[in-house]
């Protein structure tokens, strides 16, 4: 019993104190979320199966759904015969007129069959 209130006075934050670092601090979104919202896919649906399927890649690393999605991350989709690689500008949380990725590479897959 002693040693579980232990845990928990050592798990007080200080109020007011920031909990995480100052870059991971900065806005995100899910990478379905923000695939929809910057048109580079039609559907939130289509976005996470792309996911599941593991056609999706953040800052190189395969990545589910879930994963949030930060400026300056660097996605990569495949999309049929279709390869991209783009930046994240900005994260918005619903569809913006401004740009939201820079396109870094973009490029026709050969067909494999």
């Amino acid at each position: 019993m002693l040693l579980a209130a232990a845990v928990v006075v050592g798990s007080i934050r200080a109020p007011g104190r920031d909990t995480c670092g100052e870059d991971r601090c900065a806005a995100a979104v899910r990478l379905d979320k923000f695939l929809q919202v910057s048109r580079l896919v039609r559907r939130r649906v289509m976005a996470s199966r792309l996911c599941d399927a593991g056609r999706v890649t953040v800052n190189g690393r395969p990545a589910k759904a879930a994963a949030p999605v930060r400026a300056g991350d660097v996605l990569g989709i495949v999309l049929g015969t279709r390869r991209l690689v783009v930046r994240v500008v900005q994260v918005p949380e619903r569809p913006a007129a401004g740009p939201t990725y820079e396109v870094l590479e973009d490029e026709r897959i050969a067909d494999v069959w």
